[in-house]
């Protein structure tokens, strides 16, 4: 088994992408949620 850091240097935009995802996904639940709390508020 070879450690070579160069390796994780270059996997770091994989990483990236993947945490933009997450962050994309994450934000979509919570605005649906957000908007479904508006519409179906009891507006007393």
């Amino acid at each position: 088994m070879n450690f070579t850091p160069a390796n994780f240097i270059k996997n770091l935009i994989y990483i990236l992408k993947g945490e933009i995802g997450l962050f994309f996904a994450l934000g979509i639940i919570a605005l649906s949620v957000i908007v479904l709390n508006k519409v179906f508020t009891d507006k007393k």
